[in-house]
């Protein structure tokens, strides 16, 4: 896989994490009846990750994208 490729996820992947770890933040401080969970954070990530795949995967079946 090209070395820019893989950056492209990572900074995906990384700008999820921050999102969704900014979506607990605020959910946690600013959202009455709402609280903060770390296994949320946890779950965003690993959605994001999930995400990422499905959308590559998904691209190479349509012809969108190359391996």
């Amino acid at each position: 896989m090209n070395q820019s490729i893989i950056r492209l996820y990572g900074g995906v992947i990384l700008v999820g994490f921050l999102f969704g770890t900014a979506i607990e933040i605020i959910q946690g401080t600013l959202i009455y009846r709402r609280h903060f969970d770390v296994v949320d954070i946890v779950a965003n990530f690993f959605g994001t990750i999930f995400g990422v795949i499905t959308f590559k995967w998904t691209a190479i079946k349509l012809g969108i994208i190359n391996r």
